[in-house]
């Protein structure tokens, strides 16, 4: 029984903070069970007020950008002087990528809720289709090619916002750092492993050194400047972490050192399955 206690204990991530059952164990032992319990208890209560605290931050703070926004566009219809004109443009910048952090911090926190939707059978062709429509104006604007490869349906036992969340982030991410005129690829298989889910972009890479820290919390790759909140690649790291998958980084073109190739392998369940054929990058924008 103690063995199996421990098994139970290495194999949670660090997310899972239910109590050790202690129903079999020596009587001796329970004292010392009881009180791990007692201490993930009080650790979860901590991560949770956290948690509440980002969440009803971020919350609280949309109502006075919203009003600084409604501002700006009654600035913007008056008539100003040139030098002001680019003083408000620069304003009204700030508070997209303000409300774009806040977006992020609430997706964030949502990601971090192990508490919400009920698992299913989840389409990742679908999901695809779902996050091009949505991230369409953003490619249209680089003039950038995003499509799907391969010619399989996979499907994923997860809560569907969860991977819709994490392929968009992905494909936000992918299209950010693509240069004009580029393309970005995505594509689902399954094989004895699991079910393998791939973006591809043809922006510049992260160097071996930078790989694991992109995954921290507001963190940027040094030399890049395109604008974001450094918190896309944290959220798709919880919610991989929730459904057991694993991530990988590595250059789309290794002898060039330049674009990436984000590899998340979902491991194999009953549901983890290749589906039907599908067309070759059926959605291009």
């Amino acid at each position: 029984p103690l063995k199996a206690a421990a098994l139970d204990l290495d194999r949670r991530s660090e997310q899972d903070l239910h109590e050790v059952a202690d129903a079999n164990l020596p009587s001796e032992l329970r004292p010392f069970v009881l009180a791990i319990n007692r201490l993930l208890a009080r650790v979860g209560q901590s991560v949770a007020a956290q948690r509440r605290f980002v969440a009803d931050a971020a919350h609280e703070l949309r109502s006075p950008l919203t009003a600084l926004s409604l501002q700006a566009e009654q600035l913007d219809a008056a008539d100003l002087p040139a030098p002001a004109r680019e003083r408000l443009a620069s304003l009204r910048l700030g508070i997209r990528r303000a409300r774009s952090l806040l977006n992020q911090l609430l997706t964030l926190a949502r990601a971090q809720d192990v508490s919400h939707e009920n698992i299913q059978t989840v389409s990742l062709q679908q999901v695809f289709r779902q996050v091009l429509e949505d991230l369409m104006p953003l490619a249209n604007a680089k003039n950038v090619d995003v499509g799907v490869v391969g010619h399989q349906d996979a499907r994923v036992m997860a809560p569907q916002s969860d991977l819709q969340t994490l392929v968009k982030n992905l494909v936000d991410n992918a299209i950010r750092y693509t240069p004009r005129d580029g393309q970005v690829n995505l594509s689902a298989e399954s094989d004895a492993r699991g079910v393998i889910l791939q973006v591809v972009d043809a922006g510049p890479g992260i160097a071996l050194e930078e790989r694991e820290r992109v995954f921290d919390a507001f963190y940027r790759v040094l030399g890049q400047d395109e604008a974001g909140s450094g918190l896309g690649l944290s959220i798709v790291r919880n919610i991989a972490d929730r459904l057991n998958a694993k991530i990988s980084l590595a250059y789309a073109n290794e002898p060039a050192r330049s674009g990436l190739r984000v590899t998340v392998m979902f491991p194999r369940t009953g549901n983890s399955t290749t589906g039907n054929p599908v067309p070759s990058r059926p959605a291009v924008l």
